[in-house]
């Protein structure tokens, strides 16, 4: 289930709840204030590194030096 994040128009708390997609929505209230002012916002996610072995790094892209004689090319 999500994670969605709302602020509240009085207190301007946020806090976040975790929805079913399909369930019904309720009416939301702001657990510091108890105003019925709440608003859904974004928020962002994070993703973890794996602890397992590391990727393959990705060659790395000339730098000018090597494309252009060093002059700048722009790129």
């Amino acid at each position: 289930m999500p994670i969605y994040t709302y602020e509240c128009a009085e207190c301007s708390g946020r806090h976040e709840r975790l929805e079913g997609v399909t369930a019904g929505k309720d009416e939301l209230k702001c657990p510091a204030c108890g105003s019925g002012k709440v608003k859904k916002v974004f928020s962002t996610f994070n993703v973890g590194k794996s602890a397992g072995p590391s990727r393959a790094k990705m060659p790395s892209a000339p730098s000018c030096s090597s494309c252009c004689n060093g002059s700048g090319c722009g790129l």
